[in-house]
């Protein structure tokens, strides 16, 4: 699927990849310029729950942060995301883990990154401190102080970037891209309008493969074009089978 905008804001946002969680480019009339980036970082001493490991050391971002709670929740992490985005709705986020989760993270507004604090985030993930929270709050009130600090780092990130290049247009891409209650309050909040990249997981990498060979072989402005042409009509990713009207009466009927 393509943006429909001659010039925007293209931001990645991701659990980790490359390197990075978070890229920033910017477009305009076929131009594309890489801005900077987030690099996620490792953290030593989380080593407790398997899916966090990576080989002696744990991948943290803001989005992977999303995940491990995702996980303590009881939840599948890279899947049941969007049910902690709706438990959060029951929960109180007011209480000790949301603060301690806002003082590991540092919005540099004017490198246009987000850091971490290593020492906070050993504290925050030691055996002692996770079951102090696992045993004091609410699923629900975890859940909120989880949804509301991806909230309000990605608010100051997003605003940080409006601010220093003023475009109107977001086009925003990525797992952490699937959370859309902090996509509403970017849209209502900062950019007057909001693209979501459909592909948000492994599916994107095809995409991307696809795009990459065609901006090898003929050039980044036939791909603009082609994109355009191609997909201008197709609005909707998520088309699946259908059914007749009749058909669901009759199914409907029948049971």
């Amino acid at each position: 699927m393509f943006m429909p905008y001659d010039k925007a804001i293209l931001v990645t946002f991701d659990g980790w990849g490359d390197g990075f969680f978070s890229k920033i480019y910017l477009y305009d009339k076929n131009q594309l310029d890489y801005v900077c980036g987030s690099k996620t970082v490792y953290v030593k001493n989380v080593q407790r729950y398997k899916f966090i490991n990576d080989l002696d050391s744990s991948v943290i971002s803001v989005g992977h942060i999303y995940s491990i709670f995702t996980y303590l929740l009881g939840f599948t992490p890279n899947a049941d995301e969007g049910k902690v985005e709706a438990l959060a709705a029951y929960g109180n986020h007011d209480n000790f883990l949301f603060y301690d989760l806002k003082a590991t993270t540092l919005v540099d507004e004017k490198k246009l990154e987000i850091s971490f604090d290593i020492d906070k985030l050993n504290h925050l993930f030691n055996k002692a401190n996770l079951n102090k929270i696992m045993s004091e709050l609410k699923s629900e009130d975890i859940a909120a102080s989880v949804q509301k600090y991806l909230e309000d780092v990605s608010l100051s990130y997003f605003t940080a970037i409006k601010n220093k290049f003023p475009i109107k247009n977001l086009c925003l891409s990525g797992g952490v891209a699937a959370n859309v209650i902090m996509n509403m309050k970017i849209f209502e909040e900062i950019f007057d309008n909001i693209y979501i990249v459909p592909a948000m997981g492994d599916d994107g990498l095809a995409a991307g493969a696809y795009a990459a060979s065609i901006i090898d072989s003929f050039g980044f402005d036939y791909f603009i074009q082609h994109v355009k042409n191609s997909l201008q009509k197709k609005s909707m990713p998520y088309f699946g089978p259908s059914w007749s009207q009749k058909e669901v009466v009759n199914i409907l009927k029948l049971y």
